[in-house]
């Protein structure tokens, strides 16, 4: 029949299921490198500053109402609140309260957040069954791992068709951190990985609703529901992910299976995760970075006459938002993060997205003299910031994708002050504190003592 040729008879399609199965259910805390240790250890000190601080926000109300109604057994926490809530309700949540500020980290191959979801799952199964502070870090592991590399595997066309690769590449992975968590054998972990593949789905097109912030918290929720569910012997398409018709072939366009195994076990991708210093989407951060390194020489005199920020195709496609209306507008916007910056307005702090930032007469002054454009021979996230001045000078720098890769150690005391900066709002400085030395050699604590160090949040939170 015409136009049936299936995707595995063009090329030859390795047993992507088994293999992922295969890794997640061998790896454990004591075999991971130290350096692929702390990336986990900075993954999730990241991810708990970003989701204590999306805690509060009124968007999470519904749906901490409509699950908090449907009742069950209080077994985790909702970090930041007073609520407990049954496992799934409880990842859903946080991993919906984690994309509230945009702020989790970013793996730019993937196009999207790999730990959102995985993180959460890991989180809400260790505290029902009480896990091992070990355990917990190899799912967080796991689970990022495989998200970044099916997302990666798959590549931009996804995206390009509106499918969200936080909630989607990120619900296998949260299924494989929950998987490694409950220390299922690798059959079961199989099992797991297509159960998660089932229930995958995320739109792009759901923009700043809430919509946006429930795709990674029902990818963290299925993640927890495939995995219980493949430990009590639930059946599923054992090559779900790579099966005609399946996870893979459903994204559309052609697969880079060398991206998605090559190296599994060995390179790890969250070595390449890339952790925010501003509260903005991925897009933005290097043009940030040029502007600031460009802002004391350009904001001198009378400052700038034009600002010209050339990027990729694929960058103004995400950062779209040319002069914003409102704080999460504002994320998406080159100029307004451009001028922000000049203006030496600090873009890691919550507070500076807002309405009220954006509405200052000097900030649309300096904003209407930003110009936006496609350079075809531009790095895919290279920004390159050239701005014009009063005297006729024009200063211009270029920043890419800086601290991929960098070494875990050196990322660690940025990470951990961006932590007590989100979170001691929330928990106060001597809890937030406290988390972080649980946090230091979690490996070598229950669970357990993570739970109870962040507990302090129903001290101080409605």
């Amino acid at each position: 029949m015409p136009g049936s040729t299936r995707p595995s008879e063009a090329v030859p399609v390795p047993p992507l299921t088994a293999r992922f199965a295969e890794f997640a259910a061998g790896l454990s805390v004591d075999t991971l490198e130290p350096e692929v240790r702390e990336t986990a250890r900075n993954c999730l000190t990241d991810w708990l500053g970003v989701t204590i601080a999306g805690a509060g926000d009124a968007s999470l109300a519904p749906l901490i109402a409509v699950l908090g109604e449907e009742g069950g057994a209080g077994v985790a926490s909702v970090f930041g609140r007073r609520e407990r809530l049954p496992a799934q309700a409880a990842a859903t949540v946080n991993g919906a309260a984690s994309e509230i500020h945009d702020y989790d980290d970013t793996y730019y191959p993937m196009y999207g957040h790999p730990s959102a979801a995985p993180i959460a799952t890991a989180l809400a199964l260790a505290e029902k069954t009480g896990a091992s502070g070990g355990d917990l870090l190899a799912g967080v592991a796991v689970g990022s791992e495989i998200s970044c590399r099916l997302g990666r595997l798959v590549g931009y066309e996804p995206y390009l068709r509106g499918l969200s690769p936080t909630g989607t590449s990120g619900a296998v992975g949260a299924a494989a951190a929950g998987a490694r968590v409950l220390r299922l054998d690798t059959e079961a972990t199989g099992r797991a990985l297509a159960l998660g593949a089932a229930q995958a789905a995320g739109l792009h097109a759901s923009g700043s609703s809430s919509a946006m912030q429930l795709q990674a918290g029902r990818a963290a929720g299925s993640g927890v529901l495939a995995a219980e569910l493949a430990a009590r012997g639930f059946t599923a398409h054992g090559t779900l992910l790579e099966a005609p018709r399946g996870f893979v072939s459903s994204r559309g366009g052609a697969p880079d299976w060398d991206t998605g195994l090559d190296g599994l076990g060995a390179r790890f991708a969250i070595r390449d995760i890339y952790f925010k210093f501003a509260a903005s989407c991925g897009g933005t951060q290097p043009t940030i970075e040029a502007t600031e390194r460009l802002r004391a020489q350009a904001m001198q005199g009378e400052g700038p006459r034009e600002i010209v920020v050339a990027v990729s195709q694929t960058v103004r496609t995400l950062c779209r938002v040319n002069i914003p209306t409102g704080g999460y507008e504002a994320k998406f916007s080159l100029p307004f993060c451009a001028a922000a910056t000049l203006l030496g307005i600090d873009l890691g702090a919550l507070e500076s997205f807002d309405a009220a930032v954006i509405a200052r007469p000097e900030v649309q002054a300096l904003m209407a003299r930003v110009r936006v454009v496609v350079e075809p021979s531009q790095a895919e996230w290279q920004a390159v910031v050239s701005i014009g001045t009063a005297s006729g000078a024009i200063l211009s720098e270029s920043a890419g994708i800086p601290d991929t890769g960098a070494p875990s150690a050196a990322l660690a005391p940025r990470i951990r002050r961006k932590f007590l900066k989100l979170a001691a709002p929330v928990l106060g400085e001597a809890r937030a504190q406290e988390v972080l030395a649980v946090l230091t050699d979690l490996e070598t604590r229950p669970a357990a003592a993570l739970f109870t160090a962040l507990a302090g949040a129903s001290e101080t939170v409605a």
